[in-house]
């Protein structure tokens, strides 16, 4: 197993695009990332734990920029 880099963070976010509200899964935001699913953590929805702060957190964004 690889070490996580990454924290997958689902959950919805308001479009700039068109201002509808729309729920980002873990799946969704790693292929909108880029990133490898082996060095992600997922974060559950509604889990309130911390984790390690070293690592990049990925969330759902509202301009719908997903650059790294």
């Amino acid at each position: 197993m690889m070490t996580p880099k990454y924290l997958v963070c689902p959950g919805y976010v308001t479009s700039q695009n068109d201002g509808d509200t729309h729920f980002v899964g873990a799946r969704e935001l790693m292929e909108l990332y880029r990133v490898n699913p082996e060095l992600c953590v997922i974060r559950e929805w509604g889990d309130h734990r911390a984790y390690p702060k070293e690592l990049i957190r990925l969330a759902p964004q509202r301009s719908g920029n997903y650059d790294l």
